[in-house]
């Protein structure tokens, strides 16, 4: 059992949670025109890229994409690197799941990932090029379809590729289906009705929707309405999408028809911050950028908060993906939004005021990110107080309606999310439920923490050893009733599923400095008169907080988008899963708990030596952008413990972008509320489905469960369905300890338990 003081430091760890910590590419400027390369030099295809890569000119992508095919196999390192990727992704926590995907995953979605691993290592002399031993491995985790599981090895971000255009989905009245058009064209027909323009009915001589469902397969959202919705322009915060920010390549050219069947050909780019002039060959890429050095450098930039990401030269505006999610609300003068009632500084989040006949009564809350840019203490403070000074605002104006807008939301901070939802519904408690997948590794280390006697440890042992093992501090943790757990193996489980282990079903311990829960304050809104706004890419943190609002508090929802066909879409396609962390932590969580242990002539498990030497895995893929998730989301009352990424989840109603309403968010929000109130302004059949509010999904509401209500071990884990969050703190160990009393023995956060929802 844990001692008292292995606990109390423990508790110290956790005070500190609540803001995470992402990277994101410095902001950069859209070429005004494009100076084609010069001709293309003979010989190796890398050595050519020195010569055509310069501040203002663009690579053509196929020349890129040659270099690339020409990186021999590294048939040994991949080898060891497949070998020691399937003792890591043991750790993810849905890996036990992939070999039986729910239906609207799509047809032949299962898979066995080790199987397919041990497939690819069984083929390496037959890959032409070491990119597609990679890309191999890649589609591995794209298939997932959980934006919190990524591999991006050195040699997929020496590059990154794009089109020339962007494109939007435009319906004549909201409900009609709609087409696809450019982004110009879109905006020319907006400003003027006799626009001498056409919509897109093929691309690359394709249907241009089932075009867009081939690329889509490269987006990690759950279904093809996600992904679709990822790949188009926002008009509103002007995002430009993943059609436009190619995530492979894609030919050297996009050729487009038109209705009125004229055509346009658009080359296809490659653009790269890396220095060339020493790479004549492929083997000279692989020596160089494959080596760790690479990886490394980028590792130190994002340690000292800096982006990884950026390039030398003229970049296209950047692309927000689910590892980039701090969007930011514009707030200009000319952008697609009113001006602000009250807006954050840093740009996560605002609240507006309609005005109207008939919408006089209706405020709008937009939360764009629960990640804001900024110092982390400060964001997170501005960031409730501003909803705070919002709904305060709200009362004194008597606003009786609400939208909460979270469209393009990817997740952030479980102290934001949570207050957010406590201060919109304050007589509700959130319950967010989750667990640990509990692989060898991970139980391997919590045993041993368990046995160990830190009493006869210095304080500054303890507190490096806090400092690396929150995930492990269950003294943080509530069972679902809210009481402590009594020791490890009362928590550890395990809870059996599909013949794997997990934790028991948690929560998150309230009482704890972070979450800042705003119960007591009076309620404004009633839940019938509130609903969601979402594109379906509300994913992470934004997931927990749709459920939060959807199981607990009973809101409905309002989804945008999807392909052209009537019926119902799901209110989020973003990842429903907790926390996550990048790989080369786990590598330094076993090596130096493995140091540890020796320097006291204690005994080390083999899966903790296993875990700390997963060297060739940080070799090449140890910067930050390849993480894993090790604790899956679950629902309250749900007893099957099927974690929320497996539930379908339609919105109430659905409707399409107009030429009035994709680039004008007052048009959106009006546009919402006319669906949310009279049905007869939504998508045919996109209503009433089952799994909905207004289709019978009946929500648990704010009691508390009982034992009959959480999951039994033994559960097929297949449920319907009838938590979340994750935070983490940047401040160091001294600061924490200072917050309790200075004493030296108290710890700060690496690992929070309550991890980032990146």
């Amino acid at each position: 059992m844990l001692t008292s003081n292995w606990l109390l430091f423990l508790a110290a760890v956790v005070a500190a949670q609540d803001a995470t910590e992402t990277f994101e590419p410095e902001d950069t400027v859209v070429p005004t025109s494009f100076e084609p390369p010069a001709a293309t030099p003979t010989g190796e295809p890398c050595a050519r890229i020195y010569a055509l890569a310069s501040e203002d000119t663009n690579i053509p992508a196929a020349s890129a994409q040659a270099c690339l095919n020409s990186v021999p196999v590294d048939v040994s390192g991949d080898e060891k690197l497949i070998d020691e990727l399937k003792l890591l992704w043991d750790l993810h926590s849905e890996v036990g799941e992939l070999n039986r995907l729910p239906d609207f995953f799509g047809p032949d979605a299962s898979y066995d990932v080790m199987a397919e691993l041990d497939n690819i290592k069984s083929k390496l002399s037959e890959y032409e090029s070491e990119y597609a031993v990679q890309v191999a491995i890649q589609d591995l985790v794209t298939k997932s379809r959980n934006y919190h599981w990524n591999y991006v090895p050195d040699i997929l971000q020496i590059f990154n590729f794009w089109r020339d255009h962007q494109i939007v989905a435009i319906s004549s009245d909201g409900t009609a289906l709609p087409n696809l058009y450019l982004r110009e064209d879109a905006e020319a027909l907006a400003s003027d009705d006799d626009a001498n323009v056409s919509e897109i009915i093929r691309i690359n001589d394709q249907d241009a929707w089932d075009f867009l469902k081939t690329v889509g397969n490269n987006e990690q959202y759950i279904d093809e309405d996600g992904r679709l919705m990822a790949m188009l322009y926002k008009g509103d915060t002007t995002t430009n999408g993943s059609f436009w920010r190619i995530e492979r390549y894609d030919g050297d050219s996009t050729v487009y028809e038109f209705a009125d069947g004229t055509f346009l050909t658009s080359d296809n780019y490659a653009w790269t911050n890396e220095d060339f002039s020493d790479i004549s060959s492929g083997s000279d890429f692989l020596n160089k950028f494959c080596n760790g050095s690479y990886i490394e450098s980028q590792r130190e930039l994002k340690k000292r908060g800096m982006s990884g990401l950026s390039r030398r030269g003229q970049m296209p505006n950047k692309y927000t993906s689910p590892l980039d999610k701090r969007g930011v609300i514009p707030n200009t003068t000319d952008s697609a939004f009113p001006r602000a009632v009250i807006q954050s500084e840093y740009g996560g989040v605002a609240g507006y005021f309609l005005e109207g006949d008939g919408y006089d009564d209706i405020a709008v809350l937009k939360a764009i990110t629960f990640d804001p840019e900024g110092d982390a203490d400060n964001e997170n403070i501005e960031f409730r107080t501003t909803i705070r000074n919002f709904l305060t605002r709200c009362q004194e104006e008597n606003k009786q309606k609400l939208i909460v807008d979270v469209r393009e939301n990817g997740g952030g901070a479980t102290g934001l999310l949570l207050n957010m939802f406590s201060q919109i519904f304050p007589d509700f408690i959130p319950f967010s439920a989750q667990r640990y997948r509990a692989s060898e590794a991970f139980a391997k280390i919590g045993e041993t923490l368990e046995q160990l006697d830190f009493n006869k440890f210095t304080d500054d042992e303890i507190l490096t050893l806090a400092y690396n093992y929150s995930f492990w501090d269950y003294s943080s943790l509530t069972t679902p009733q809210g009481e402590d757990w009594k020791d490890w193996a009362e928590f550890a489980g395990p809870w059996v599923s599909n013949g794997v282990n997990y934790t028991n079903e948690y929560r998150y311990n309230y009482t704890r400095k972070g979450y800042d829960i705003a119960s007591g304050n009076q309620t404004i809104f009633d839940a019938s008169n509130v609903v969601m706004f979402t594109d379906s890419l509300c994913g992470s943190a934004c997931a927990s907080f749709h459920e939060e609002m959807k199981n607990v508090a009973g809101v409905k929802s309002v989804v945008v988008g999807g392909y052209p066909r009537t019926g119902p879409m799901q209110a989020l396609t973003g990842t429903k899963g907790g926390t996550v962390n990048p790989f080369y932590s786990w590598r330094d969580t076993g090596k130096e708990l493995s140091e540890f242990l020796e320097s006291k002539n204690l005994d080390v498990d083999p899966a903790i030596t296993n875990l700390g030497n997963i060297d060739q895995v940080v070799k090449r893929a140890g910067d930050g952008s390849s993480r894993l998730q090790i604790e899956d989301q679950l629902r309250k009352g749900d007893t099957s413990g099927t974690p929320l990424q497996y539930i379908y989840e339609a919105a109430d109603c659905r409707i399409f972008y107009t030429l009035e309403t994709y680039a004008d968010a007052t048009n959106a929000w009006k546009a919402v509320w006319d669906a949310f109130s009279d049905d007869s302004n939504c998508v045919e059949g996109s209503t009433k489905h089952e799994s909905s509010v207004s289709g019978g999904f009946k929500p648990f509401g704010a009691g508390d469960v009982t034992d009959a209500q959480i999951p039994n071990s033994g559960g097929d884990g297949n449920g319907n369905g009838n938590g979340n969050g994750n935070g983490n703190e940047k401040d160091d160990k001294k600061s924490a300890a200072s917050r309790f009393g200075g004493s030296g023995a108290l710890a700060a956060l690496t690992f929070a338990v309550v991890a980032a929802m990146l």
